[in-house]
């Protein structure tokens, strides 16, 4: 007698180290939480780019497969390089390829697996017949029109729209992101399953003499606050260099540290920026760096200063939680429901309340240890972990009729 063969779960993950921002922790997070389960009933298998699963690896639980497409093959592909307006066409910084309301096809290696459910985890999904969930990380687009031609404005209100209405579920990442969904895409709150992210506890082998020798190595100097972002126009890499010199010009003077992808929009805008300001010495931008690199930033840093317009979620807010770094991040969004009270809140257009912020939490010790209380207690309640038990209750869900 023939054995039955196991339902298949096929994860996109077609993305490539230190290109994809977010996403990338977001999906390697993903594989990191499901490691700390057992073995479902069905198969799980991640869909990842030829010569690009290095990155991911060190993250799958033993029992997960891994898939390959040519990168040839593969419609979500970054560029190299991107231009200014590029950058501003595909500005949510999550879909890596040309948008278009045409929904690209399916890889044939993803064909050839059969799934009987796919999980996309960033917005550019491909055509299926089966059963998918996909994951609109935030609406941007329709909180921030201005930084999209009507044209482009249009094809991503259909995709989105298109790609939600289509899916088994809608993932949202947070509560803000879900009242989004129903109020720009049609679906019904029964089509969408709120799973907040994680954040990668991150763990060092290196101790703090170590640190401070990678911090050297990095020609990082201190005092120091740290913003991790990708360089998109509306993470406001601007408006916190103008914080940092109406600071200075109050005699408050400290060193930024960016670290993050670098797009041509950081070599057209925010270094001239930088240079305008007189803050070449102030500033280290030190672009994609490694794991332990990442520790060392947030444990010796003074604040995680977060100053966003816009966020689906706030990743590197409840990093710096379970660092211990004290935060001041942005008043909208997300950010509010993911930082609550564990964080200074300021409005993100205005430069001289982002200042203000910042000095309140450098200047105060007894606040920057209430924060940081805070912030671990709310830390702990998101883990990658739990998000992974959501997603395989889901998975089975859908699976099992």
């Amino acid at each position: 007698m023939l054995a039955t063969r196991k339902k298949r779960v096929l994860i996109d993950a077609r993305l490539i180290d230190g290109r994809s921002g977010g996403i990338q922790q977001v999906v390697a997070g993903i594989a990191s939480g499901l490691r700390q389960h057992p073995e479902p009933n069905f198969e799980i298998c991640f869909l990842c780019i030829e010569g690009h699963t290095e990155w991911i690896l060190d993250h799958l639980p033993n029992w997960a497969k891994i898939k390959t497409v040519r990168a040839k093959d593969n419609g979500n592909v970054q560029p190299r390089r991107q231009t200014t307006r590029a950058i501003l066409r595909s500005h949510l910084g999550h879909l890596l390829g040309p948008l278009s309301v045409r929904v690209p096809k399916e890889p044939t290696e993803a064909k050839e697996y059969s799934p009987d459910l796919v999980h996309f985890v960033h917005q550019h999904a491909f055509a299926t017949n089966c059963k998918y969930l996909y994951t609109p990380h935030d609406f941007q687009h329709e909180h921030l029109p201005h930084y999209f031609s009507k044209r482009e404005l249009s094809a991503r209100r259909n995709l989105y729209r298109r790609l939600c209405r289509g899916a088994d579920r809608v993932i949202c990442i947070s509560q803000s992101c879900q009242q989004d969904t129903l109020r720009y895409t049609g679906v019904e709150l029964e089509q969408t399953a709120l799973i907040y992210n994680g954040a990668f506890r991150r763990t060092t082998n290196l101790d703090t003499i170590s640190q401070k020798r990678e911090l050297e190595r990095l020609g990082v100097r201190r005092p120091y606050i740290f913003f991790p972002a990708k360089t998109y126009p509306h993470k406001n890499h601007l408006g916190l260099l103008e914080a940092v010199s109406i600071l200075n010009s109050r005699g408050i003077r400290f060193n930024t540290v960016f670290t993050g992808p670098q797009t041509d929009y950081f070599h057209d805008t925010i270094a001239p920026k930088i240079e305008q300001l007189g803050l070449a010495g102030q500033i280290s931008c030190l672009g994609f760096i490694n794991q332990d690199q990442i520790q060392a930033l947030y444990a010796h840093a003074k604040a995680l200063v977060f100053p966003s317009h816009f966020e689906g979620f706030g990743i590197p807010v409840v990093e710096a939680f379970h660092a211990g770094t004290p935060v001041a991040c942005s008043r909208n969004s997300s950010l509010t429901e993911i930082a609550g009270d564990a964080a200074v809140l300021f409005d993100s257009t205005d430069n001289t309340e982002i200042a203000d912020a910042i000095e309140k939490v450098l200047a105060d010790d007894v606040l920057r240890s209430t924060l940081q209380k805070k912030g671990k207690e709310i830390a702990n309640l998101f883990s990658w972990e739990q998000s992974a038990a959501k997603f395989l209750s889901l998975y089975e869900e859908l699976l099992i009729p």
